[in-house]
């Protein structure tokens, strides 16, 4: 029986140990949108796809379909992001919320070029920690937007512009309580968290 490869960007959300030396991987891919994948013997040090998969990394991933779960025959980082603890907590966060509130395998372009533009500016910035709180609001508030839980009219216009730069910083922390409580009433309204 002959299996058909699926070749795409993904950005790996998370992972965990699975079976002696497998991993699960939840990634959010630009054709298929979010997807739960297995990699097998990649805990392994001999494993090729190792380095490839590691979280918030930017791969292009080869995936056929199996029974219950896509399985991952292949994978070539296209960019490799430093570990930097800071930012690693944030877009933790960030990703556990799109990993709770994205059902189901359904292509979403646009929330895959937020999170993906969003970990980058974070990456190259050298933001504090404050700038990264505020980095991490800007990043569900679109989030949220994207989803259908939050309106246009509830945030300001600025922060949908297509790339993320300080200047929208500057208005999160100027809108910081509004914001929140917009978030806080588009999680509410997903009745997912």
């Amino acid at each position: 029986m002959s299996y058909h490869i699926y070749t795409t960007k993904g950005l790996i959300l998370s992972d965990r140990a699975h079976n002696e030396a497998d991993k699960l991987y939840s990634i959010l891919t630009e054709d298929l949108g979010l997807i739960r994948a297995s990699g097998r013997a990649v805990r392994k040090e001999s494993s090729k796809l190792r380095s490839s998969l590691e979280p918030l990394s930017l791969s292009l991933i080869s995936l056929v379909k199996g029974k219950g779960m896509w399985r991952i025959t292949g994978a070539s980082i296209v960019e490799g992001r430093d570990r930097v603890r800071s930012i690693e907590k944030v877009f933790a966060r960030v990703s556990a919320l799109v990993e709770k509130l994205v059902v189901g395998e359904e292509r979403h372009p646009e929330l895959f070029k937020i999170l993906d533009s969003g970990i980058e500016f974070g990456h190259k910035a050298n933001l504090d920690e404050e700038l990264l709180e505020y980095l991490e609001i800007l990043m569900v508030t679109r989030i949220l937007f994207e989803l259908g839980y939050l309106s246009r009219e509830s945030v300001p216009e600025e922060l949908f512009a297509e790339d993320f730069n300080r200047d929208q910083l500057k208005i999160v922390s100027k809108g910081k309580k509004a914001l929140i409580k917009s978030i806080n009433h588009g999680l509410e309204s997903s009745h997912l968290t």
